[in-house]
């Protein structure tokens, strides 16, 4: 063994290095991948002292991400199955029009808020679930 050791030794030393370097590239790729990965977390509050159903929903998105991620919207879906969208008021002349609240893209690390109202004209519902839609058209839920 010790005469195989002072022949090869050489060998040895570049199979033990080129296995560490093997190494570090594969956990580089996993943390690579891991931080390049979608991570939404999706929150939703009834508004503070509701009447019973709620006349508005608080809907949170925070991108957990190392990337930005372009929002279509946000809202929450009722015990039906219908989406009702969070949405902002914006100022159009004298008239302030509602508007779908995340049309925007969200910065790595970053959250947005709005507001899904429950108007008197609608029956009233209970939010089951808050979902969050990507501009490329995939969607995530996270149950109430």
């Amino acid at each position: 063994m010790v005469i195989w050791l002072t022949k090869n030794w050489l060998a040895l030393y570049g199979a033990l290095i080129a296995t560490a370097a093997g190494l570090s590239q594969i956990l580089g790729y996993i943390h690579r991948v891991r931080n390049e990965t979608i991570r939404l977390k999706l929150s939703c509050e009834p508004s503070p002292n509701p009447p019973q159903p709620p006349d508005s929903y608080f809907v949170t998105v925070a991108n957990e991400s190392a990337i930005p991620i372009p929002l279509a919207e946000a809202g929450v879906i009722d015990a039906d199955g219908h989406k009702h969208p969070a949405t902002r008021p914006i100022q159009a002349g004298s008239v302030a029009r509602w508007v779908i609240a995340f049309g925007t893209t969200l910065a790595p690390h970053d959250s947005e808020s709005a507001r899904v109202h429950v108007t008197k004209a609608a029956p009233p519902y209970k939010a089951v679930w808050v979902y969050a839609m990507r501009k490329d058209g995939k969607e995530q839920r996270e149950r109430l």
